[in-house]
């Protein structure tokens, strides 16, 4: 359980651990090719029949999609969505009125056949509509401050953001976070300065904190052996939350970090910066 108190914290070393900072939402370049390249893919789903949470009220509603799929299958209906996508969204610029439908990127627009494209193709095709459509998308959110600091101390990431090998079910799966394995008890650090929207146990997530920053923006620190924090508290940037540990879904001592916009995951290394 928490801690019934918070006087022991964490002592900045320097004014970095104060700062209050902002995510830069602008989605740098992926580096090679991962399952959704930005958060674009999830939103329109439902076009082609996959369970996937959808798109409501300018806001995207999910909770943990774990999405196994088949390679080249999942690639023709990645560039069926995307297309979809971009469709709707110069309709909605219509009904608001933006002006005239944006043209996407040409290579992308070229969905048939497919079955005579080759896979690296596909990919490429997927890859740059979907950078288009993360552009588009967020280029109006709130743009100041810089990166986020590490949850953890002197810790890499042990597993990416992305498409992996699920190590329970052994198939491909959607990892909407990263993860940094630490000895069991490592000290768990807010990223950003915020408060805490919740501070419990779930099956998933074990012993897990989640901190809104507000804009839309969301941290979701998770398989905590101990918590510091509770629900409604305020916490400074590189302040103490919880303590690594293996609860929940978990094979082992570590921590599952995550970086949500109005709750569509986003690639979390994009938006840390080294301490």
């Amino acid at each position: 359980m928490s801690p019934s108190s918070r006087q022991r914290r964490i002592t900045p070393a320097s004014g970095a651990y104060q700062r209050r900072s902002r995510m830069l939402l602008v989605l740098a370049p992926v580096a090679g090719f991962t399952l959704f390249a930005g958060a674009a893919l999830w939103w329109f789903a439902d076009d082609v029949g996959l369970h996937v949470p959808s798109w409501s009220t300018g806001a995207v509603v999910m909770d943990e999609p774990q999405l196994s799929v088949d390679t080249r299958n999942d690639l023709r209906i990645q560039l069926q969505l995307l297309q979809s996508q971009w469709q709707r969204l110069n309709a909605l610029d219509a009904l608001q009125g933006k002006g005239k439908a944006r043209p996407a990127p040409a290579i992308a627009l070229s969905l048939q056949p497919t079955a005579h494209i080759s896979d690296a193709d596909l990919r490429e095709r997927v890859d740059i509509l979907s950078r288009a459509l993360d552009q588009r998308l967020f280029a109006n959110k709130p743009k100041a401050g810089s990166g986020r600091l590490m949850p953890v101390n002197g810790v890499t990431p042990s597993s990416n953001f992305g498409l992996r090998l699920d190590p329970f079910s052994k198939k491909l799966s959607v990892h909407n976070g990263i993860d940094f394995v630490a000895p069991l008890g490592t000290p768990i650090l807010a990223a950003e300065a915020g408060t805490v929207k919740t501070a419990g146990l779930t099956p998933q997530f074990g012993w897990s904190v989640e901190l809104d920053h507000g804009n839309g923006i969301t941290t979701r620190y998770a398989h905590a052996y101990r918590l510091w924090v509770r629900a409604g508290d305020r916490v400074n940037a590189g302040e103490k939350i919880a303590e690594v540990g293996s609860t929940g879904k978990s094979t082992g001592p570590h921590l599952h970090f995550e970086v949500r916009y109005n709750g569509a995951p986003l690639n979390p290394l994009r938006f840390l910066a080294a301490r």
